[in-house]
């Protein structure tokens, strides 16, 4: 959870409309994965482009990806496919966020 949290403060805002991905339409997933190396990481990367993930940002420190779907792919069943790849430890929806404070 705190992972998933401080990789929406860190991560540079992407323009989900220009990737092809539509706002809020499921097309760009945040990726968790055990890939705390450069190989480890490049491994993980390179499969999921083989399954049509086009990578739109690297999470070097928190261990992940911002990936988007081929735009033709089934969201759900895309997000399975990635799930499948070894070292991928969570697949999650991308979207706008905000932080609120109670009065």
């Amino acid at each position: 959870m705190f992972l998933m949290l401080a990789a929406a403060l860190l991560a540079q805002p992407a323009d989900v409309a220009s990737t092809g991905a539509g706002a809020g339409a499921g097309r760009a997933f945040i990726v968790t994965c055990d890939c705390d190396t450069a190989v480890r990481r490049a491994r993980i990367a390179t499969a999921m482009r083989r399954h049509g993930a086009r990578i739109l940002y690297t999470y070097t420190e928190l261990h992940g990806f911002a990936v988007a779907a081929p735009r033709r792919a089934d969201s759900a069943r895309f997000r399975r496919t990635l799930m499948r790849i070894p070292g991928i430890v969570a697949v999650q929806d991308d979207g706008r966020s905000q932080v609120s404070t109670a009065s």
